[in-house]
């Protein structure tokens, strides 16, 4: 009898870790709804298409840091006024 072979899912860690950013990010996006996770049986975050999660979280990432530089610029903009 042949052992049955299970899928293995990504952690948010193994995410984290591709994506070169914090497990508290990839949380965050993922209780946002922004990347497709189900919780298993220990309360943990899992995502079942990891290349999908990893464009997905850099791509938030970078969206995150160039909205962040507009309004700093924008901050600038109003107390040289």
């Amino acid at each position: 009898m042949k052992p049955t072979s299970f899928p293995s899912f990504a952690t948010v860690g193994e995410v984290a870790r591709q994506v070169g950013c914090s497990s508290h990010i990839i949380r965050v996006l993922a209780d946002s709804g922004r990347l497709l996770h189900f919780r298993d049986y220990n309360g943990w975050r899992r995502f079942t298409d990891i290349n999908s999660a990893v464009e997905i979280a850099a791509e938030q990432i970078r969206r995150g840091k160039e909205s962040e530089n507009l309004a700093a610029e924008d901050d600038n903009e109003n107390k040289s006024q």
